[in-house]
Order: structure tokens, then C-alpha cells, then sequence
């Protein structure tokens, strides 16, 4: 599950996802619709899989992107996350 929130001051719209395994863009998903008022939160639950036949340790991470109420560009980094080895 991951939390998004719009600390600004005007309402924001989430549009598309892009999923990173290793480093690696490997999936998106796009017209999200997702609309987050100002000091508003929004949680999404991905259906995103991570599986690698190599027992190493991995990085994963979720980047968002869309626009503000005047139609401005946004876009933010999630942070990698590790996922150990068995």
C-alpha cells in the first residue's frame, strides 16, 4: 500500500505509474484519475508483482506523475525499497 499526499496548495491529478525493478522501468499504468485536494491523501493498493529467479538482493520503486489545477507538470520519485534474498 502506498500513501499519497498533496502537502501544496492546489489540488493535484494523478495521471500515470511507472514501476522500477533493479533500476528498470519494467511496467506503467496511465489515466489514473486520481484527484488529491490540498492537505487531501490518496491510498493505492498497486496490483504490482515483483519476482526475480535470482535469490539477491533487488530495488523496487513506484514513480507517479500528472498535473496541478492549472495544468503544470508534476512529478515525484518514490523511494527504493529492498527486497532481500531468501
Amino acid at each position: 500500500t502506498q500513501l499519497l499526499h498533496n502537502a501544496g496548495g492546489t489540488a493535484i491529478t494523478i495521471s500515470d505509474r511507472a514501476n522500477y525493478f533493479d533500476g528498470v522501468e519494467f511496467s506503467k499504468a496511465s489515466a489514473l484519475g486520481i484527484v488529491i485536494p490540498p492537505g487531501g491523501s490518496f491510498t493505492v493498493t498497486p496490483q504490482t508483482r515483483w519476482c526475480s529467479a535470482n535469490n539477491i538482493e533487488h530495488t523496487a520503486r513506484t514513480d507517479y506523475s500528472g498535473s496541478d489545477a492549472s495544468g503544470n507538470p508534476i512529478t515525484f520519485t518514490g523511494p527504493n525499497v529492498r527486497l532481500l534474498p531468501k
